[in-house]
């Protein structure tokens, strides 16, 4: 029942951006790209609880907010913002889901047939299983959709090494141009 409901949410919520010029357009909990995290959580919640990755060192340009509970349909999402923003607009929002890498290709991709139609305009990129760009030892698997201003929509699967700590899963990411050339500091 909940995967019938997450690929009905996701078809109508991509009807909605395939008619749209950019990413903005896409919300995951209410939430999109240039929104800011001042109007869903109070300043002082934001930086008690904001995190940096491992892979970032001691890159803390951009942080991350994690939301664990009252999340409708995944087991947790992140929202990455700058910093020095006053405003913490976000550059960044993914929707996770813990599964099985060989599942989550399965379900990635059946999601993918429904959506796939709705992005016809787009530049489509399939990266079939590639070694993770600051992880050698954790396989992705990359279906992304990549709009005119370089920002772009993704269903990947990661399959995590055991000494990453993280869970294998499926995300569901919308990335603005800002967080790709963050992303391309850390390599």
């Amino acid at each position: 029942m909940k995967r019938l409901l997450l690929i009905l949410i996701l078809t109508l919520s991509f009807q909605t951006l395939a008619k749209a010029d950019g990413i903005k357009e896409f919300e995951i909990e209410g939430m999109s790209i240039g929104d800011s995290l001042l109007d869903f959580f109070s300043r002082d919640e934001i930086e008690n609880n904001k995190t940096y990755e491992v892979e970032q060192k001691n890159n803390h340009s951009v942080a991350r907010y994690y939301i664990r509970k009252n999340t409708n349909e995944y087991d947790f999402i992140t929202i990455s913002f700058k910093t020095n923003d006053k405003k913490y607009k976000i550059i960044e929002i993914s929707g996770f889901l813990n599964l099985d890498f060989k599942k989550c290709k399965k379900k990635r991709n059946k999601i993918n047939e429904e959506l796939e139609p709705l992005f016809k305009k787009l530049r489509k990129q399939e990266t079939g299983d590639v070694e993770h760009f600051l992880d050698k030892s954790t396989t992705v698997n990359h279906i992304a959709y990549w709009f005119k201003d370089d920002e772009y929509i993704s269903l990947t699967c990661y399959d995590w090494s055991e000494k990453s700590g993280y869970d294998d899963q499926l995300r569901f990411e919308i990335y603005s141009v800002e967080y790709l050339k963050f992303l391309n500091t850390l390599s």
